[in-house]
Formats: structure tokens, sequence, C-alpha cells
């Protein structure tokens, strides 16, 4: 279904967030989802779907892309995709922080 769809219509379902749980899943699942990282503008979708989502969705997306992060590296396609993921890694790590300061009082 989704090969067919524009990027852009694909970018704008994701805000609707009763339909994006499924197209992430797909996109995810589909053979097809290492291309549409490199994508000149299939990597907006990826990004939009970073920025919008959270819990189980958001760590199940960042888990594939580390997987494909090393052939990321370089190309001009990618740039908000890993600036993405190099925010999640900070929020992530300000997180445990906080969490051990917690635990720590």
């Amino acid at each position: 279904m989704l090969e067919e769809c524009h990027p852009q219509t694909v970018e704008r379902a994701l805000y609707q967030i009763h339909e994006g749980f499924g197209i992430i899943n797909e996109l995810l699942d589909g053979p097809y989802f290492a291309s549409l990282l490199k994508h000149e503008y299939g990597n907006y979708v990826i990004t939009t779907a970073m920025k919008n989502y959270e819990d189980e969705v958001l760590l199940r997306l960042v888990r594939v892309i580390e997987d494909e992060e090393d052939s990321l590296e370089g190309d001009p396609n990618t740039t908000n995709i890993r600036k993405e993921l190099k925010q999640f890694r900070k929020n992530e790590r300000a997180n445990q922080i906080s969490k051990c300061r917690k635990h720590a009082l």
C-alpha cells in the first residue's frame, strides 16, 4: 500500500495518531525501510515519525534506524534523521541521569 503513496501523503497521515501507528508498523516491517531512510523525500516521513511519536513506537523506530546507522553516514538525505537520533539519545541520557538522581535521594 505505502509504496504507492507520495511521501507527503504518508507524512500527513502520521499526524493522525490512529493512522500513524499502522503506517509506522507497515514502514518498519516493509522491505523498503532502509531505502526510505535515504530517499530524497521519504526521509522526512521518518523524521516526522520520530518527532511525533513516543514510547514503544519511537523505541521500535529508533532500534530499526540504529540497525541502519552505519549506512546513513555521509548521505545528505539522512541529515535530519541523524539529528533526531542524536536528540533522542541526548534525551534518553538525561532521563537516565534524572532517574538515578531520584533514586539517590
